[in-house]
């Protein structure tokens, strides 16, 4: 099977997967170098530690302290799929060129 994908041939459907996989790492890591990246980072960053600070100072004990805790737990989850997502694409980016390599 070959296909084109922008003037390329590719052998078969898992090379070309491999590929695109490839320029989503890519177009990930020059995103995140972007001001645009680089700002989005540094607030799941700034947040995640935000929400932490947070449930230190929680009364785990009282009713409210509980539901403080939550919502700070919702916040550090959020912040935290970002930077996960961001690092899965571009070490699935990665190890899919080293298959492209081989």
């Amino acid at each position: 099977m070959s296909e084109a994908f922008e003037g390329i041939e590719f052998v078969s459907e898992q090379q070309r997967q491999y590929f695109q996989e490839a320029r989503l790492g890519i177009d990930f890591e020059t995103f995140l170098r972007s001001d645009v990246g680089r700002c989005l980072q540094g607030r799941a960053v700034a947040e995640y530690e935000e929400a932490k600070e947070g449930m230190l100072k929680c009364n785990p004990d009282s009713f409210f302290g509980r539901r403080k805790i939550r919502k700070f737990q919702q916040q550090a989850k959020a912040a935290n799929n970002f930077l996960s997502w961001c690092v899965d694409a571009i070490t699935n980016g990665r190890q899919a060129e080293q298959l492209l390599e081989e």
